[in-house]
């Protein structure tokens, strides 16, 4: 039997992080789920932690998905089979970490002195832990 105790979701985005972060607040209560903590780092990433009840899983990944939030296929997966399984806990835990990507970013080239266009992404860790 599958037995699903926390939910570690990522994605990215390219829109703007205060706005990104308040659509993602918002969908998040809209599927029946609420943030106990969230922390931002710089400009490039946010990490949301969320309680959701198990039986509402499958409208925290279509709310999600509808702000533009492009979720990680390893995050759908959790959702899905978290969805699909009997569980035990009427309530999870879960962190959600939202990367900001930059793309088409001009940066000097250090070959024959021009400029070139760089495509980049950042990620970090982002740690949720539990009091017991």
């Amino acid at each position: 039997m599958f037995k699903q105790h926390f939910l570690r979701l990522d994605g990215f985005t390219k829109a703007e992080r205060i706005q990104m972060t308040a659509h993602v607040s918002e969908a998040i209560n809209q599927a029946g789920a609420w943030i106990t903590d969230f922390h931002l780092y710089s400009n490039i990433l946010t990490c949301i932690n969320f309680q959701v009840p198990s039986a509402n899983l499958d409208k925290i990944a279509v709310s999600l998905q509808e702000t533009g939030l492009h979720l990680s296929q390893e995050s759908l997966d959790q959702l899905m089979s978290a969805n699909d399984s009997t569980l035990k806990e009427k309530e999870l835990l879960g962190t959600l970490q939202i990367t900001k990507t930059f793309t088409g970013v001009r940066k000097p080239s250090l070959f024959k002195g021009g400029m070139k266009d760089d495509t980049r992404s950042f990620n970090f860790s982002c740690l949720s832990y539990k009091v017991v």
